[in-house]
């Protein structure tokens, strides 16, 4: 989890100084996660588009795990201060399956190409976004194969 945690970290540092300054947002995605769990999320404005990377946890059933997701957001407005947003990106997460915790403790991982397509509104009274998107993926490694997950959004602008 450190690892993660310090190569977002990293990763943020290196994107900052290329990208556009403006209007940020921090919050969650539930249902997402790289197809589980939920997701801490971050966007930063890439001019007119934006850059958004998730640190994704799971810990249902007979595994747990974490994910690092990046993916290029093309946005577009809607309506009002409704807009639609598609992009594509990568992740990479890794499991511990406990199938018995006596017998088997291992673990695992995957990689995986990432679209997603979106719909999200933003408040005027309260610095609020809120998204519901879906996110569709071809992973290799556990859980290989092709699979998309939905999640609702609420994040925090700045």
């Amino acid at each position: 989890m450190k690892k993660v945690l310090l190569l977002s970290g990293l990763m943020m540092l290196l994107a900052g100084p290329i990208l556009a300054q403006s209007k940020r947002a921090l919050g969650i995605r539930s249902g997402g996660g790289f197809g589980f769990g939920g997701e801490l999320s971050y966007q930063h404005p890439f001019k007119s588009n934006r850059l958004e990377f998730g640190l994704g946890w799971a810990g249902r059933g007979d595994y747990n795990g974490f994910s690092l997701t990046g993916i290029y957001q093309f946005v577009k407005p809607l309506e009002n201060k409704f807009n639609w947003y598609y992009g594509i990106g990568a992740g990479v997460g890794t499991f511990n399956r406990y199938r018995n915790q006596l017998v088997e403790n291992n673990s695992v991982g995957r990689v995986g190409i990432l679209g997603q397509i979106g719909v999200e509104y933003l408040f005027d009274v309260i610095p609020l976004q809120l998204s519901l998107d879906a996110r569709p993926g071809a992973f290799i490694g556990y859980g290989a194969g092709i699979g998309v997950d939905v999640a609702v959004g609420a994040r925090i602008y700045f």
